[in-house]
């Protein structure tokens, strides 16, 4: 049986022979093929279509065929593919992919991709892929981003003469490669000298959102006012993961946070830290538990090579430096099964930070001694996402306060309706905003740091 991968929107399928005749339009449209340094004729496309097709026969998978789920329209390929740059590196495996003009714009590259590295790493095995575009092509450079993938280094492709305004490459990958290893690319001397630190800071985002929906939903009633929702929504919530996700002095003020209250586990004070950004979120309806198992098998298959990579850990996985976390909304469920990961690593969390966790009953603290959760309140998104949460928690704390009086206990300290299990009562910390629709936005910028005191 010939493989396929369904996802929200899009058919990846093995190819057919009426494939052919878009195939053909898609790699002779000048649009598709402006950061290919020779246009193919139509007898190379025609052996190119061939080949790929040959390539997925041979071994079940390869560059799929991508269809519209609602159309049934080919919109081009993505997928897996064998490649070699030549010269000392070794063969490695790539996620690559080609669409439709009309395709683009609508995050189905990304959709495609990300369906493929799952299958990659679920079914396959496969945890180090590649994808590298020549640096002008910043629409590829994008979806590797939104991918979550890890810059390594630029390089001149050997197969595009030197000089070409194309020559210039950029290559990612999902996990940081052994610098000791013969790799695809000699990366490991730039990743050790550019990457250097004394601690580490992982910045987990929440859910992100393109806004995309909403212009279509509010564009039924004026185009304007679709128009508006979506900029709102990309301002607010973020339309990109990872680094964009977080407003930059946000992610100044967290590292000075760190840098000025901690010392590094050799007792010597920080001069630097390195961050990395990982994706924490999900779909807007996952649910804690969900993010959670996702954070504990990032930090199993990538985040384990990512901390090497940046000599927190030796050889032998002993730490060697120190390890902060902060997250945001969404990301603390899945923040919190990396730490679980690190935990049963033997690895020391120096210190964690949740801003506006959400679904916060569907997980534990793992460090509750140097857990924080910081939420500016009232806070739409937590008020949704937590509402059954809240209700819970609420009446436990009744009934507590019915047994204080009939029993004449003397009163302790209650969960807040949003704290998570697992944190002491007096690491929740909480500013009355009043009622600014922006509050969920403030705990991922520069207000939090100015509002909330126990952070100044």
């Amino acid at each position: 049986m010939k493989l396929q991968i369904e996802t929200k929107r899009l058919l990846l399928r093995g190819w057919r022979r009426d494939d052919l005749v878009p195939f053909i339009r898609m790699n002779k449209d000048p649009r598709v093929m402006e950061h290919f340094h020779r246009k193919p004729d139509k007898a190379e496309i025609v052996d190119l279509f061939t080949r790929i097709r040959d390539e997925m026969d041979m071994f079940g998978f390869g560059l799929f065929a991508v269809e519209r789920l609602d159309t049934g329209h080919f919109i081009g390929f993505v997928g897996l593919h064998r490649f070699d740059l030549g010269a000392d590196s070794r063969p490695g495996m790539e996620i690559a992919w080609r669409l439709m003009p009309e395709a683009w714009g609508n995050g189905y590259a990304t959709e495609a991709a990300e369906a493929c590295l799952l299958y990659a790493r679920q079914e396959l095995g496969l945890t180090e892929i590649y994808s590298f575009a020549p640096k002008v092509n910043k629409r590829s450079v994008r979806v590797m981003q939104k991918l979550g993938m890890l810059p390594l280094k630029e390089f001149d492709h050997p197969a595009i003469p030197t000089g070409h305004a194309l020559a210039r490459h950029i290559i990612y990958c999902t996990v940081m490669p052994d610098a000791k290893k013969r790799g695809v690319i000699d990366v490991g001397e730039a990743l050790t000298a550019t990457r250097e630190c004394d601690s580490v800071v992982l910045f987990v985002n929440g859910y992100w959102n393109t806004g995309r929906k909403a212009m279509r939903l509010g564009s039924v009633f004026f185009n304007r006012l679709g128009v508006e929702m979506r900029d709102a929504i990309v301002e607010n919530i973020g339309d990109v993961p990872l680094q964009g996700y977080w407003e930059e002095e946000f992610i100044d003020k967290a590292l000075d946070y760190f840098r000025t209250r901690f010392k590094n586990i050799d007792g010597i004070e920080i001069a630097s830290l390195t961050p990395l950004f990982i994706d924490g979120s999900g779909d807007w309806d996952s649910s804690g538990k969900s993010r959670f198992k996702n954070g504990l098998m990032y930090g199993r298959d990538i985040l384990t090579h990512e901390l090497k990579a940046l000599a927190v850990t030796d050889n032998e996985g002993r730490q060697r430096k120190s390890i902060f976390v902060v997250s945001h909304s969404m990301g603390a469920a899945y923040s919190e099964g990396i730490i679980r990961h690190l935990l049963s690593s033997g690895l020391t969390v120096s210190s964690v930070l949740h801003l506006s966790a959400a679904d916060n009953t569907d997980f534990t603290v793992g460090v509750p001694d140097v857990t924080y959760q910081v939420n500016i309140l009232p806070d739409i998104v937590l008020f949704y996402k937590n509402m059954p949460d809240r209700i819970a928690v609420t009446v436990e704390n009744m009934w507590e306060r019915l047994k204080e009086k009939v029993g004449r206990m003397d009163e302790k300290d209650k969960p807040q309706p949003y704290q998570i299990p697992g944190l002491k009562c007096n690491h929740y910390i909480y500013y009355d905003n009043g009622m600014d629709m922006l509050n969920h936005y403030y705990t991922k910028s520069k207000h939090v740091w100015q509002m909330v005191d126990f952070l100044k």
